[in-house]
Parts: C-alpha cells; structure tokens; sequence
C-alpha cells in the first residue's frame, strides 16, 4: 500500500534510512521532513501490512537555467523488500504527483550507485550529466 507519511510512521521511515548508510540522526531527519512539508514537497511510503518497508520524498523546484521541475529526492527500500516493485511503484506514484504539477521530473544518484542507475533508466530515466557537488560550511572557512 503506498500512502503519505504520516507522522506517527516517521520512525519506521528513519529505521530504513540507516540501511542506506546515512549519518543522520532521528531528530534532524525529522526537522527535514518538517522543512519539507513547508515546501512544495511529498513523502510517500510504501507499507507491507503495518510496516513501513520503503519511501520516496520529492519536491518542486526551479533553477535559473533549468526552469521549473520536479525532483526525486529520496527513494529508499528495505534491503529485504528490494526487487519487488516496491521502488517502482513509489516512483510512479512520485511521477504521478509531479506531473500534476510539472512537465519535467530529474533524479539525482550517487556515482557509485551502479543498481540505482540501472533501476531509473529501466523506468524510463535518461542519463543527462555528471558533476561533482562541492560543499563549504563554516568551519571549513578558512
């Protein structure tokens, strides 16, 4: 069954998070849910019975050279869940709610995620370009 998260369901989600290697902790996964759902932003999970076995976040979002779009911003699946559609269907539900809205939907992936490349091109995804994401905080300001 995929659904919105509702907040009761936020730890199930974070529970996957981990899987994925993520150093983030429960409470700022929370506050960036919270930031989320200020935006033009979803997230939806998908349940097997009670549980919370995967979910995918996206938003709107414009950019000066880009225009407007939409944008995959988080799809993450149980490891013992993988393989069964389950992401698949979570990314045409995230499709369905961006083109309601958008005409253009981008997803970015790790270059060492080899799996996940092979898993959008198979929905249809095309390669467009490869960069590198540079990133300065303040204690690095020197």
């Amino acid at each position: 069954m995929i659904g919105i998260l509702k907040p009761e369901e936020r730890k199930d989600a974070y529970s996957l998070v981990a899987q994925l290697g993520y150093d983030i902790s429960e409470a700022e996964f929370f506050k960036n849910i919270d930031y989320l759902e200020q935006q033009q932003a979803v997230v939806f999970i998908a349940k097997e019975n009670t549980r919370v076995v995967g979910f995918i976040a996206a938003r709107l979002s414009s950019g000066l050279m880009e225009g407007r779009f939409g944008e995959i911003i988080a799809l993450v699946i149980s490891d013992a869940h993988r393989r069964k559609g389950i992401g698949r269907q979570l990314v045409r539900k995230a499709e369905e709610w961006v083109f309601e809205r958008e005409k253009k939907i981008r997803v970015r992936s790790n270059v060492v995620r080899e799996e996940a490349h092979s898993f959008y091109r198979a929905l249809g995804y095309t390669p467009s370009k490869t960069q590198h994401l540079y990133i300065k905080t303040p204690k690095t300001n020197k």
